[in-house]
């Protein structure tokens, strides 16, 4: 019944089209699509309903990038519990990091945006919204409107042939879903390399943060490293 409901939500985030898709890019690093919350989240309740889902918020981190403090970060670290129906116990796939930029000091909006995005990246783990996390929306986002919407079901992704693709690329995007668990940061990029992953870039004046995820200082790197085998 679960896995039921899990495609329902997808199929109904599917049915809206490139209207609920949206664009977000942090600094220099490569722009990211995804749902935007609201549409995600009525999605949720609607097949799930309020009762059925609830979130935790571990810990939330106000990151400044400037000595005025009107320009930074928040971290918030986030778990998302659910359940099918009234009857069955909640359950969690772990924790997930949300983030958001200030902007103009507001630090409250970007708290906010910050546990939003965590929520967002909570459903994940129980594969709602599955088509933002496989770099599907992309297309969505860039489609041509129709009265239809988008006419490729994004939870339906295909490669015709598989064999032709370049084994560079393909490394290179495995690369970046073995590391998208982690909070994106502005000017850091995170590198796997000999059973690690290796955050480099500004990590200066993210090393408390890194080092809360259980990062450790690398000399002959001069990197922040976390060991992560391939599974």
């Amino acid at each position: 019944m679960f896995q039921d409901k899990v495609n329902k939500v997808n199929e109904l985030l599917a049915a809206q089209g490139k209207a609920i898709v949206q664009r977000k890019q942090v600094g220099g690093q490569k722009a990211m699509y995804g749902y935007k919350p609201q549409y995600l989240f009525d999605a949720v309740n609607k097949v799930f309903s309020v009762q059925n889902w609830h979130y935790k918020l571990h810990e939330i981190e106000v990151i400044p990038h400037s000595d005025d403090g009107k320009s930074g970060q928040v971290i918030a670290k986030v778990e998302v519990f659910m359940r099918a129906k009234k009857d069955d116990e909640f359950f969690s796939h772990g924790v997930q990091y949300g983030q958001s930029t200030i902007v103009n000091s507001n630090v409250g909006d970007a708290s906010k945006g910050a546990i939003t995005d965590g929520i967002g990246k909570g459903f994940s783990l129980f594969s709602i919204g599955s088509a933002a996390y496989r770099g599907d929306l992309e297309a969505v986002y860039n489609s041509v409107d129709t009265d239809k919407g988008y006419d490729t079901h994004p939870d339906l992704h295909v490669v015709e042939n598989p064999q032709e693709q370049n084994s560079d690329t393909a490394e290179s995007e495995e690369a970046e879903t073995e590391t998208d668990d982690f909070p994106r940061l502005p000017n850091v990029k995170y590198e796997r390399e000999n059973g690690f992953v290796f955050a480099k870039g500004d990590t200066y004046r993210n090393r408390h943060l890194l080092k809360r995820l259980g990062f450790q200082w690398h000399p002959e790197q001069k990197a922040w490293g976390i060991q992560r085998l391939a599974a």
